[in-house]
């Protein structure tokens, strides 16, 4: 078979061009082409192509028997080989319409007539280009340089226009907000006013793609407008915004330190619980003190009990920031500072996140932690964190331990004792429910030799007398060096008990074992006797 392919009918006597193409465009299913077939009767087949040789060296999807039987009548350009295999088509077709399935029979696909005096080669699709990693002629050139792929982009130049009411409304919206709040750090979530909140962080945006136009810019520089800030800055001052926000609902400052709300941001407590500390550390700016005195009513002189003048605290907080160079620097200074007295207390430098008394510095450990997970860390905030044995990764154990340690501390804060009642059940303190348990465990690991020397010195600088008899003591060094004398009494305290409690189990098993025998006899007697009608077994 020649590559080149002829239809099977001559282009003189054959159907005409429109009844050609309208067989070649008719879609599955359509009657019509039924219609169309019932023509070709008239034109002459002047070399019929044998089905066989046209499907050999197809796959199954190319073959035309692979078709069911619906779109083997009605497929887009199938002509038969012959004028007998038209009529058995045509009877198919009207068996179909009424309803009943035909037998499957096989058409031939045929390419459009008007290509058929030319090969038509199938084209070739371009290869896309991969847009993974440059080869390295791209990026450098025979001398190794790195070479620009493209010239840098000129920035774009601001223009000149003349600013509509629109936006002269709005700043003189922001200059009545610097009125109230004495600056003009507006949060995007601005509570009573979003639209204000958004339209400056829409400016911010235009003024970096050289949107904005220079008029624009020029009255908003004249206002004192902010166009970069620092992300402590923009949360704090965010804060401030929620705590006005609390007083405007509860008509109080009263924050909860363990409060919980849908309706306002997670560290919103922790933050407010935070000021007075960071007051007393001189790492508060003076205008973040009067912001506070002024817009909410908050003293932070007040509540920290120091009489000092605004003068005076601006002196100590600039000759400390001075000092350290930076405001991170201080921070860090100050936090390592607190935290080598806190591990003098405690013996180690694991602060719980929430613990009760030093809120601040717990957080500032767990933010010091994820820093140097993600490698944010500076090469000497590390080395002096290291030199105070700093932990950088705590066992999920060990946290908890010391968390429930420092609940227990809360609890003798405020009940002054460390002995939690058996039957303590209070649904506000659960973790004081849990301590009460947790203190029975750590006796009977203090007797088992579980209890590291630092564990056992802080439950014992907090006033734990472990001195419960749990099980045979034996000798631990380790305990012996913390206190020999203590210890030595203790022992003898221990061993004195547990003579105790051997006499009294023995008395028990004793008893036990004489209630045994008489049952035994009664039960014998009572066999016996029986039979017999004894008035005293009935």
């Amino acid at each position: 078979m020649s590559t080149a392919f002829r239809p099977p009918w001559p282009t003189a006597v054959g159907p005409s061009r429109m009844l050609r193409v309208s067989l070649w465009r008719a879609t599955r299913g359509d009657l019509l082409c039924a219609l169309a077939l019932s023509e070709l009767r008239l034109a002459t087949v002047s070399k019929p192509l044998s089905l066989a040789s046209f499907n050999a060296g197809r796959g199954p999807r190319d073959r035309c028997d692979a078709l069911p039987p619906q779109r083997r009548l009605f497929r887009a350009g199938a002509f038969v080989d012959n004028a007998e295999a038209v009529e058995r088509r045509r009877g198919d077709a009207d068996s179909l319409m009424i309803g009943e399935r035909s037998p499957p029979r096989r058409v031939i696909n045929l390419p459009d007539p008007e290509l058929h005096d030319a090969q038509v080669k199938p084209k070739t699709m371009k290869k896309r280009r991969r847009r993974g990693k440059p080869s390295k002629k791209a990026v450098k050139d025979r001398r190794g340089l790195p070479v620009p792929r493209t010239a840098p982009r000129p920035a774009r130049e601001m223009q000149h226009a003349t600013p509509e009411a629109e936006f002269m409304m709005k700043v003189r919206e922001l200059k009545v907000f610097k009125s109230k709040y004495m600056d003009l750090n507006v949060p995007k979530t601005l509570w009573d006013n979003q639209e204000l909140g958004l339209w400056v962080a829409d400016q911010k945006k235009r003024q970096t793609l050289r949107w904005m136009a220079i008029e624009e810019k020029n009255v908003l520089d004249s206002v004192g407008f902010v166009w970069k800030k620092n992300v402590n800055d923009a949360e704090w001052h965010m804060m401030l915004h929620e705590a006005r926000r609390f007083k405007a609902v509860f008509n109080n400052l009263d924050v909860p330190q363990r409060w919980k709300s849908e309706d306002w941001p997670a560290v919103f407590p922790r933050w407010w619980h935070q000021q007075p500390v960071l007051f007393q550390q001189r790492r508060l700016s003076v205008d973040k003190v009067i912001k506070l005195r002024v817009i909410l009513g908050y003293d932070l002189k007040k509540v920290a009990g120091e009489e000092i003048a605004d003068a005076e605290y601006e002196e100590q907080h600039l000759s400390q920031l001075e000092s350290h160079g930076s405001q991170n620097t201080m921070d860090f200074e100050v936090m390592a500072t607190q935290l080598q007295e806190w591990k003098d207390k405690y013996y180690t430098c694991h602060v719980p996140r929430k613990v009760h008394d030093a809120s601040v510095l717990g957080e500032w450990v767990h933010r010091m932690r994820r820093k140097y997970k993600k490698k944010l860390l500076e090469e000497w905030q590390i080395r002096k964190l290291n030199e105070l044995n700093f932990e950088w990764k705590v066992h999920q154990l060990d946290a908890r331990w010391y968390s429930l340690y420092h609940h227990l501390r809360r609890y003798k804060a405020k009940h002054a004792t460390v002995e939690i009642p058996e039957g303590f059940d209070d649904p506000s303190e659960p973790n004081w429910i849990e301590a009460s348990r947790w203190m029975e465990r750590q006796h009977k690991l203090f007797f088992k030799q579980k209890l590291s020397p630092h564990k056992v010195r802080l439950l014992k600088d907090m006033g734990v007398a472990l001195d419960k008899p749990y099980g045979p003591l034996k000798i631990n060094p380790m305990i012996q060096e913390v206190d020999p004398i203590g210890y030595k009494k203790l022992r003898e305290k221990h061993e004195e008990m547990l003579r105790k409690r051997k006499k009294v189990e023995k008395r028990a098993a004793k008893k036990r074992k004489e209630d045994r025998i008489k049952e035994m006899e009664r039960q014998e007697l009572l066999n016996w006797y029986l039979p017999f009608g004894d008035p005293r077994f009935r």
